[in-house]
């Protein structure tokens, strides 16, 4: 089965982070111009696969990416280690990072039935 793209995590305004469905090859992984993304940001400039986990790669970009635009990510050209040719994908994503006066809720209190 042909891998495909299971997230896209921001970790960074120059940092992505892409998880795919099972391990890809090293060449496919790392070849920066298999990604690309709008607004004018273009190729990564590195591509590294995750040494532990072998279907994570680790995307960063110059410049970084702006707060509260809609970017999309395209990724093609990735195989897998059986030589299955991912179907190409695009995943928008969203820079929103917490501001003075924004509200950040972080945890969450059950209130169990019955009461303990």
């Amino acid at each position: 089965m042909a891998p495909f793209i299971k997230s896209v995590q921001i970790l960074s305004p120059a940092h992505l982070a892409i998880l795919f469905s099972e391990e890809i090859t090293d060449t496919s992984a790392e070849n920066n111009l298999n990604y690309v993304v709008n607004q004018n940001m273009g190729h990564p400039l590195t591509a590294i696969k995750d040494k532990v986990n072998r279907a994570l790669v680790h995307l960063s970009f110059s410049p970084d990416f702006q707060q509260k635009i809609n970017y999309s990510l395209e990724v093609s050209n990735i195989r897998d280690i059986n030589n299955n040719m991912m179907i190409p994908e695009q995943h928008p994503f969203l820079l929103n990072e917490a501001n003075t006066f924004d509200i950040i809720i972080n945890e969450i209190m059950a209130d169990p039935e019955p009461l303990v």
